[in-house]
């Protein structure tokens, strides 16, 4: 039961300008489901008067699912104990060997400024379910997240006691987990680049990038904020033509949340989409290539290969960059390559779509980032 609580300094709280756009993109039928709860495997561990009981469901998965952990903490010290806690009663998290945790929904929500104390009678439990995202987060901030590497992940479960005023952390380590190849997941990054070919994104950043943003009239400098044109320096000019907007990202529920926002141009200045993470496979996992090299006058060179992982006579690839879309031949043995040159006048294409399709089983676009 809660005895009380005190609050922490406030956290800072930023509020976006304008309205937001809502999009919702479906990359891939695929989902990022759960391991089956029928593989479940209980574990107990005994611990400084506590019993940590964990439930896994497989002791390993493929790489692109959620993995769900139950953890239940009972007191089995034979008197009442007293523990505190911010977001939750008990701390769940799954680490390699390299210090690299999975993420969860709590680690991208901030905690309550509110710590909470509670009281455990002999017999009492409390108990958490987290469930773990095959994504990871290299220190703070929505543009740090990448794919979780394959491999062992220790499972640690914890809790704080309040023992007369001081703390004490108890932690147990009561398994670890393999992570195996599953299904070819998007990098946010690479959802980033397939957000930006849905038209409403793309309309989004045609009015938030070039002239609707930043001119030059009558040799002096201005840029589109707050609803009107404000006289600026160069310095400022230069800064908003090159960095127009803004990219951040969050995983909830087997898609990447892109958001792009700019304080510059129009309302709305910030647009969504979310965009399946785990893809349908029809490339081969690592197999697609692609270089670019400027051959003069504005013209480059790309050079693009691959496999398809099984070819089927209906299988079909494209290669798609800007609103250029080519055909390419697939070999008996799977295999494709295509060599074109292009003329880049006022647009400068970073990214190559590979985009493979079979009869009856889906389709996979590949965005490969130069």
């Amino acid at each position: 039961m809660n005895m009380k609580k005190w609050l922490l300094p406030a956290l800072l709280s930023v509020s976006l300008l304008g309205s937001t756009s809502g999009l919702t993109v479906d990359a891939s039928a695929a989902q990022a489901e759960t391991p089956s709860q029928s593989e479940a495997n209980v574990i107990e561990v005994e611990k400084d008067g506590l019993r940590f009981t964990t439930t896994l469901h497989g002791e390993e998965y493929p790489a692109h699912l959620n993995y769900q952990v139950e953890e239940k903490v009972t007191n089995i010290s034979g008197k009442e104990i007293s523990y505190t806690y911010a977001c939750s009663p008990i701390s769940i998290r799954m680490e390699n060997d390299k210090g690299i945790h999975l993420l969860t929904n709590e680690m991208q929500t901030p905690c309550p400024p509110v710590i909470e104390y509670a009281k455990l009678a002999p017999g009492e439990s409390v108990s958490r379910t987290e469930t773990f995202y095959p994504v990871t987060m290299h220190g703070s901030g929505e543009t740090n997240l990448s794919i979780a590497p394959l491999g062992t992940y220790q499972i640690t479960a914890g809790l704080t006691l309040d023992i007369d005023g001081e703390s004490k952390w108890v932690e147990v380590k009561p398994a670890s987990v393999k992570r195996v190849e599953g299904q070819p997941m998007l990098t946010p990054q690479q959802a980033e680049a397939l957000a930006k070919l849905q038209p409403a994104v793309s309309r989004w950043m045609y009015a938030h990038t070039g002239v609707r943003i930043a001119k030059v009239t009558k040799g002096k400098y201005y840029v589109y904020r707050n609803g009107k044109w404000t006289e600026t320096d160069k310095k400022s000019y230069e800064e908003a033509l090159a960095q127009p907007y803004y990219p951040s990202f969050a995983y909830q529920d087997g898609k990447w949340q892109v958001q792009l926002y700019s304080s510059y141009g129009r309302e709305p200045n910030q647009i969504s989409a979310d965009i399946q993470a785990a893809q349908t496979q029809i490339l081969e996992n690592g197999s697609v290539k692609v270089s670019k090299t400027s051959l003069g006058d504005g013209y480059f060179e790309y050079k693009v290969s691959g496999k398809v992982k099984e070819k089927a006579d209906k299988t079909k690839v494209y290669i798609r960059i800007g609103s250029a879309k080519k055909p390419v031949k697939i070999s008996t043995d799977g295999t494709f390559q295509l060599t074109f040159s292009m003329k880049e006048r006022t647009v400068t294409y970073d990214v190559v779509y590979v985009e493979a399709s079979q009869q009856g089983g889906g389709k996979q676009v590949y965005p490969v980032l130069l």
